[in-house]
């Protein structure tokens, strides 16, 4: 992952209310270099989470 990936994934995980994991759907065929998770985030925390906190 590239470094602005990491930083996305930082301030998404420090700020996010909720994050999910989206289920694929079986029924479209996916190539498996392209089988990756799809996440929906919700919500905006001022406040960021502590390093290593549940979220």
């Amino acid at each position: 992952m590239d470094a602005w990936g990491r930083q996305l994934e930082h301030l998404i995980g420090a700020h996010a209310e909720h994050v999910y994991v989206l289920p694929e759907d079986p029924a479209i065929p996916i190539h498996p270099y392209e089988k990756l998770p799809l996440y929906m985030v919700t919500g905006w925390r001022a406040e960021p989470r502590a390093p290593g906190a549940s979220p």
